[in-house]
């Protein structure tokens, strides 16, 4: 991978002096530094034979210290060159002398150091950057691992509601027919009770005893058409005791609970206690009234 100055903070003299960076190795061209020391290419590049046939040139790893490489002249054609390494142009220009070639080599020795310390810099990064990356995964793969819990346990749950669907489904059936079998059947007032009840009111002035405003039984004992009996308690006790006459608004009101009936029973138990007063009632109590 080649270093290059955009974006990566290669510092100007590295640029300027064309060093480049290829991974961890850090490459000059001879025809890129020739000309600061005002010397031809093919010059440097005969001196750089004549090193090589030496037979002692190390190599840095598996990189030799100089590599064949080409370059296009002004015509575009591609020319011959050779890339060294910083240990290559070292040894290169080690003997190197004129009252020119010792700042230029101080100048170069400080540009393999600016790109050595921008490499070092940016592969700091790049860990900072491959660690930032390995939390984020292990996060991640923790993060999935949770949504798997949750989807297991998401299943397990679900099949527990189905269960207990199931189980209420069964309850309310049962409920259903307990409800049919306990519910107490509802038993019609009989003709003796009305009876009982009209001749009462007709005493107690014929208003129906809920309101005590509508009339339900006329002056002579009659049974007025806007009247109604109402079991009040439940129709399974249609005896005397457990109903009364009363207007159709306030028999409405009763059976639709749109007035509750505990809050009518004050008047009930007024009615019931009024009758059983009456003059003939309360010898019948002892025999048995219906």
């Amino acid at each position: 991978m080649e270093l290059t100055v955009a974006g990566r903070g290669i510092p100007a003299i590295c640029a300027e002096l064309r060093i480049r960076a290829e991974g961890n190795v850090i490459w000059v061209n001879v025809h890129d530094m020739a000309p600061h020391f005002e010397k031809r290419p093919d010059h440097v590049m005969r001196d750089i034979e004549l090193l090589k046939q030496s037979g002692h040139l190390p190599k840095f790893g598996e990189i030799s210290w100089f590599r064949e490489a080409t370059v296009l002249d002004a015509y575009g054609r591609e020319q011959p060159s050779c890339d060294m390494t910083r240990d290559g142009f070292i040894l290169l220009v080690m003997g190197w002398s004129g009252p020119k070639a010792l700042p230029v080599k101080v100048r170069y020795i400080e540009a393999f150091n600016a790109m050595e310390q921008a490499i070092s810099v940016q592969h700091a990064g790049m860990l900072q950057i491959d660690t930032i990356f390995a939390g984020m995964m292990e996060a991640h793969k923790e993060a999935m691992h949770v949504i798997e819990t949750t989807h297991v346990n998401h299943i397990a749950l679900r099949s527990d509601v189905d269960v207990i669907r199931t189980d209420v489904a069964e309850i309310k059936e049962d409920v259903s027919w307990l409800k049919h079998v306990t519910k107490p059947h509802p038993r019609s007032i009989t003709k003796l009770t009305k009876e009982i009840h009209i001749a009462a009111i007709t005493v107690m002035g014929g208003h129906c005893p809920c309101c005590g405003q509508s009339r339900v039984v006329d002056d002579k004992g009659n049974q007025l058409p806007f009247s109604e009996f109402d079991h009040f308690y439940q129709n399974s006790m249609p005896n005397a005791e457990h109903s009364w006459l009363i207007c159709r608004p306030c028999h409405a009101d009763l059976s639709t609970g749109r007035v509750p009936r505990h809050q009518r029973e004050a008047e009930f138990r007024a009615y019931q206690q009024k009758r059983l007063r009456l003059p003939g009632v309360q010898p019948s109590l002892f025999g048995g009234q219906p």
